[in-house]
């Protein structure tokens, strides 16, 4: 039996919530508290979320998790059979961990009140990326949902939670966005505010 031990603010708990939905693989939740980790996290990760455990060996970290999942559980499929197409999709991975991410989180520290435009213009740069990589169907590398899906999705997640609007001027961005939100994975595993 698969154990996630997680935070339910974390987009990157997210990440591996919505994977694990997505393969239909049942597991157990150990939610972790904002300032309280419990000792076998601590042990296993340094208190770090997510971390999943299958029987009695331990993963941490959202790519090596989601990339154990794949590799032990493949059916169905969220990255491309062929070589090129996992590439593809672990360098969309990256990226949105690279440029994206660090924007959202200071905006989620630092709130709408501070530095805002700056901040903003980051996301909208990071986004804009992805809004020319979507295509006219709102599919993100011709897949109904991949790796890199759970990946953006977790990211505006955080971002819409902290109170920021996706830009009108993301037409295919908002398409997948809209179709993304009616998955049962995304309607079942949510960001939650910290508590």
């Amino acid at each position: 039996m698969l154990t996630l031990y997680y935070r339910p603010s974390c987009p990157c708990s997210l990440r591996v919530r919505l994977v694990l939905a997505e393969k239909l693989l049942p597991f157990s939740r150990r939610v972790v508290g904002e300032e309280d980790s419990p000792p076998e996290l601590v042990e296993l990760s340094g208190g770090k979320v997510p971390v999943i455990m299958d029987g009695s060996f331990a993963v941490s970290d959202s790519t090596v998790i989601s990339e154990y999942l794949e590799d032990a559980f493949a059916r169905p499929a969220l990255r491309p059979p062929d070589a090129r197409g996992r590439a593809v999709i672990r360098s969309a991975m990256k990226r949105i961990d690279t440029e994206l991410m660090g924007p959202v989180e200071e905006f989620t520290e630092k709130g709408r009140d501070h530095g805002e435009q700056a901040i903003t213009a980051k996301m909208h740069d990071a986004l804009s990326v992805w809004e020319h990589t979507h295509r006219d169907n709102g599919l993100l590398f011709g897949m109904e949902f991949s790796l890199a899906d759970a990946w953006l999705i977790a990211a505006l997640e955080k971002a819409l939670l902290a109170g920021w609007e996706l830009p009108a001027d993301f037409p295919r961005l908002h398409r997948w966005h809209a179709r993304m939100r009616e998955r049962a994975s995304v309607r079942t595993e949510r960001l939650m505010p910290p508590a």
